[in-house]
């Protein structure tokens, strides 16, 4: 295309959305979209009644995570990775004490 072409497309849409009625009929319609998906905010929690990192899942997670890194360990002989079992595990007790699920 030319560039005579895309200053005419922008001359037809500034006046078209340009204009105050445009614009009322813009809002509205946004309005309405956002009314729209206000039905979708509400969810279920499928997971409130599982204890999952509570007590036996918390215990799992840790030892895969040991694993995992030990296995990272090796391949790349790095000691930052063993450090960072240490370091996650922190993260992951202060997120959970954050949320109030400890």
């Amino acid at each position: 295309m030319q560039l005579t072409s895309f200053k005419k497309i922008y001359r037809i849409t500034s006046n078209c959305f340009g204009s105050p009625k445009m614009l009322r009929i813009l809002q509205v319609l946004a309005v309405l979209s956002l009314t729209g998906l206000a039905t979708q905010v509400f969810a279920v929690d499928l997971l409130s009644g599982t204890d999952t990192l509570k007590g036996t899942g918390k215990k799992y997670l840790y030892i895969a995570e040991c694993v995992i890194s030990l296995l990272v360990y090796i391949q790349s002989k790095n000691v930052m990775v063993l450090i960072g079992i240490v370091v996650v595990a922190i993260f992951f007790n202060i997120m959970l004490t954050m949320t109030g699920s400890v």
